[in-house]
């Protein structure tokens, strides 16, 4: 009997990426598929479906305090914009003017020296100094 080969296992499917966390939308579809498939002669109790809701709106709020903060920080880091930077990229330190900042997903991009880099690489911030006049 001859196997062959399998490309998954359990679901999993090569070079895709999960994500490991739920979102507000996976929770509500969790709620309503709960709440079709439930026994009729055994129905979620009142108290089961209220407790589910808060840990939903305590989801919903910690969410919105996140991206809050996400933005806060994108906020603070512009404020970078013409300062000089220290950072180390992978072993090497890499110093410069800050010349843009942008978001990408959940991380804050600086622009210095024509390179890109997260601001998490920053070990050091200064206010460029000015050449002595001649």
């Amino acid at each position: 009997m001859q196997v062959s080969n399998v490309g998954s296992a359990a679901g999993y499917e090569a070079g895709v990426t999960w994500e490991k966390t739920l979102n507000k939308t996976d929770f509500l579809r969790l709620i309503a598929v709960q709440l079709q498939y439930q026994n009729p002669l055994e129905p979620m109790k009142d108290t089961e479906f209220i407790t589910q809701l808060a840990q939903f709106t305590v989801l919903e709020q910690l969410y919105e305090m996140v991206e809050q903060q996400r933005y806060a920080s994108f906020i603070q880091a512009q404020g970078l914009i013409g300062r000089e930077v220290t950072a180390v990229v992978a072993d090497e330190t890499v110093t410069g003017i800050v010349e843009a900042v942008r978001l990408q997903g959940n991380d804050i991009i600086l622009k210095v020296g024509g390179r890109e880099l997260s601001w998490t690489q920053l070990r050091e911030i200064r206010q460029p100094v000015d050449p002595e006049p001649s």
